[in-house]
């Protein structure tokens, strides 16, 4: 992580049951100052008690997170109370925002965050249930379970 890198590592629970299913969508600065984009990228597999860096970018990061989990009972998409008001920065809030994924490893990247709606062939609107921003020189990680 370079000094002014903005990191986001999730975390699974130790005392959690199942493996968390985690895909992202989040500011893509690769050609800033010059321009920006929006990335999707999935899926990360976190086992109990691991972590993964789910995103870093240069600047502040703004993440929006599909968290669901999988068990011997099958998938279960992970519930988190709707914020409302002000989003803080380095904190997860509750969302409901509905972004394209495909079953298996995806990325795509698309020059505004709406083009993640509009999903091409192969293709599935997924629920996105948590958002955070992550500021300028922080490495922020989230447990979750």
């Amino acid at each position: 992580m370079l000094a002014d890198d903005a990191e986001l590592r999730i975390c699974s629970a130790k005392e959690a049951d199942d493996t968390l299913l985690v895909a992202v969508v989040h500011r893509n600065y690769a050609l800033f100052p010059l321009g920006d984009s929006w990335l999707a990228r999935g899926w990360w597999t976190i086992p109990p008690g691991e972590c993964q860096t789910v995103g870093s970018l240069a600047i502040g990061m703004p993440v929006f997170l599909s968290v669901s989990s999988t068990s011997t009972s099958g998938p279960r998409i992970h519930a988190y109370k709707l914020h409302s008001g002000p989003i803080p920065v380095n904190d997860s809030v509750g969302i409901e925002r509905f972004f394209c994924v495909q079953r298996d490893y995806f990325e795509r990247v698309e020059p505004v965050l709406e083009g993640h709606n509009t999903c091409p062939p192969g293709w599935h609107q997924q629920l996105f249930n948590l958002y955070i921003f992550v500021q300028r020189n922080v490495l922020l990680t989230l447990t979750l379970g």
